[in-house]
């Protein structure tokens, strides 16, 4: 068993997560957030079997888009973080495009939103601000989709 890893999705932990970012702080140069859109909605409608199952698949979506470069996380529910250890900003997109790509053709959605790091910029700084671009890729997508945000 390995305590640093997610046991439903394969993804390295939120506790991996944390010991990394102390461990490699002054190595990360960029963040990506990640969540599913709906899951809510999935494990109210078809249970929490098809949630865990969507949440399986989104952990293989996220591991075939990633390169070397990039370590991946399941921070909590249908939370996601991507660490890179590269300043390419296209590779960063490239790679967010794919995961989102990925998860659509598996009948899923996933909202993402990056930041990168500035040599000076606290770790903390970025992951917030990826959060924030996320959380309005999230908005337009249920804008978009015109689906209901069912809020926890």
């Amino acid at each position: 068993h390995d305590n640093r890893r997610d046991p439903l999705t394969g993804l390295l932990n939120r506790q991996a997560f944390y010991d990394d970012c102390l461990m490699f702080d002054k190595n990360i140069s960029a963040v990506a957030s990640l969540d599913m859109n709906g899951l809510k909605e999935l494990n109210d409608g078809k249970g929490h079997l098809a949630g865990d199952e969507a949440l399986t698949r989104i952990g293989e979506c996220i591991m075939e888009a990633i390169d070397k470069d990039t370590q991946a996380y399941r921070t909590g529910g249908d939370e996601f973080l991507l660490l890179f250890f590269h300043d390419q900003e296209e590779r960063i997109i490239k790679i967010g495009k794919q995961i989102k790509e990925n998860v659509i053709r598996s009948g899923y959605h996933i909202s993402v939103g990056y930041a990168m790091r500035a040599k000076d910029t606290e770790l903390e700084t970025a992951i917030s601000e990826s959060d924030q671009r996320m959380y309005a890729d999230k908005a337009r997508y249920y804008q978009e989709s015109g689906r209901e945000r069912r809020r926890r």
